[in-house]
């Protein structure tokens, strides 16, 4: 009887299309052969649609998978939520204390340690959207040889759009 690893690739490529998301990361972790033969399929169900917060590390994450030889290419739909701080921003530490009481915030830690998280995060949140490292960040990531299929105007240029956020 055969191995899984001594498959055809069509047998393989059936039994990921009917596993769900944690099988077929299960898959991934029997052994190199077979992570190797279901990678594109992992590539095409996780990495369709991206969701990022404006934030340092999610826009490391999205240069690491516009740079990355096969990610790139599966990426369908990127949803930036550029607005973290939308009504609740430069909260003083009395309305910070208020709202957690209410409820409307996390209550794992301690108020001063948690009010001190969030100006740390708000500061940072500031000053990536205030520069134009955040902007330069999205254009490069949506380079047109990052993006697979867009589509060049007349003058034969691909345009990168300007960014401009709601909030």
């Amino acid at each position: 009887m055969p191995s899984l690893t001594e498959l055809p690739p069509e047998v393989v490529g059936l039994i990921c299309q009917w596993s769900d998301g944690a099988g077929l990361l299960a898959l991934r972790l029997v052994c190199r052969d077979l992570a190797a033969k279901v990678f594109s399929r992992v590539a095409a169900r996780f990495f369709t649609e991206i969701q990022i917060l404006v934030t340092k590390d999610d826009l490391q994450w999205l240069r690491y998978v516009s740079q990355h030889p096969v990610f790139r290419y599966h990426v369908r739909k990127l949803w930036v939520l550029p607005c973290l701080f939308d009504n609740e921003s430069d909260l003083t530490y009395e309305e910070y204390r208020k709202m957690r009481e209410h409820g409307d915030f996390n209550a794992n830690l301690p108020i001063e340690q948690a009010y001190c998280l969030y100006r740390d995060s708000l500061k940072s949140y500031l000053a990536l959207v205030n520069t134009e490292g955040l902007h330069d960040a999205l254009r490069e990531s949506i380079r047109p040889n990052n993006v697979k299929g867009l589509m060049a105007s007349k003058t034969g240029r691909v345009r990168v759009p300007s960014f401009s956020w709601p909030c």
